[in-house]
């Protein structure tokens, strides 16, 4: 991705841009089974048809992709030689999701079956995070940035408002994402 930084005093600056997230998300196990992904596309067509809930013991991976855009503070320290330390935070990033897939598995599950889960999926993930890290100085623009960031997700992640499961219960799961994400780069 890209990140711009507007510096408002020498060592403090307001920081926005745009990224991709890839692979984000996670595996969830359901004991008891439903029909938690009922708008899924998946390879077997008996997964497929609205209102066929998956079978007990079942694994949902997702797969999900997404468009950010973050917005933070940067405070940076004084030039040590070529080098300066700098921390962001907070950090909040708006996330629309491009696209989502799954993969279930499970002992009643005939190996993988892959599909499109995008619209079993929350089309917005709003998050927080902070990070820190160094710049080495090449020359008077130019430097070498690396970092390490953590952001937690404060929305499920998962459309299961209307999920029932297979022994009538409501299914009232909450999936969030979280992320330890090491950034490097040119800062120019």
């Amino acid at each position: 991705g890209m990140v711009g930084e507007y510096y408002f005093t020498d060592n403090y600056a307001i920081t926005s841009g745009l990224g991709f997230a890839f692979n984000q998300g996670g595996t969830l196990s359901h004991d008891i089974g439903g029909n938690f992904l009922d708008e899924s596309d998946f390879t077997d067509p008996t997964l497929t048809e609205s209102n066929d809930a998956l079978p007990n013991g079942v694994n949902v991976k997702y797969n999900i992709q997404f468009v950010e855009i973050p917005l933070g503070l940067k405070m940076r320290t004084q030039e040590f030689g070529y080098l300066r330390y700098f921390a962001e935070l907070p950090i909040f990033t708006l996330g629309f999701k491009t696209q989502a897939n799954g993969i279930l598995t499970g002992s009643t599950i005939d190996g993988e079956q892959e599909g499109n889960i995008k619209n079993d999926v929350n089309l917005l993930n709003i998050s927080w995070g902070l990070g820190g890290g160094a710049e080495y100085n090449l020359n008077e623009s130019t430097s070498i940035v690396a970092g390490i960031y953590y952001n937690q997700g404060f929305l499920d992640l998962t459309d299961d408002k209307n999920s029932i499961k297979n022994n009538g219960e409501a299914e009232d799961s909450k999936a969030t994402g979280r992320g330890l994400t090491i950034r490097i780069g040119v800062l120019f």
